[in-house]
C-alpha cells in the first residue's frame, strides 16, 4: 500500500483530470488534519511528543484542562440546615 503522501505525485503521473484530482486530494487531507487537531484539543494527552514544540502542541498543551484532585473533599456548607 502506498502512503498518503505520493499520492498526489501518482495522480499526476497517471494524467486522469490531474489539476482537479489533486485539489480533491489536498481537500481531504486538510479534513483529516483539522479532524486531528480537533481531538488533540480535546484530547491533548494524545499528542505525539514530536508536536510538543510546535505551535498547534503549545496551544494545546498550554490550554489543558487542570484535573481536580478526586481524593478532595467536598467542603461543607454552613449554611445547612439541620
Amino acid at each position: 500500500m502506498r502512503a498518503l503522501s505520493t499520492v498526489a505525485s501518482d495522480i499526476r503521473d497517471a494524467d486522469l483530470n490531474a489539476r482537479e484530482n489533486v485539489r480533491r486530494v489536498g481537500k481531504a487531507l486538510s479534513c483529516i488534519f483539522e479532524i486531528e487537531h480537533d481531538v488533540y484539543r480535546r484530547l491533548p494527552e494524545l499528542l505525539p511528543r514530536y508536536l510538543h514544540d510546535t505551535k498547534l502542541g503549545e496551544e494545546v498543551l498550554s490550554n489543558r484542562a487542570v484535573k481536580k484532585d478526586a481524593r478532595r473533599k467536598r467542603p461543607r456548607a454552613s449554611y445547612r440546615k439541620r
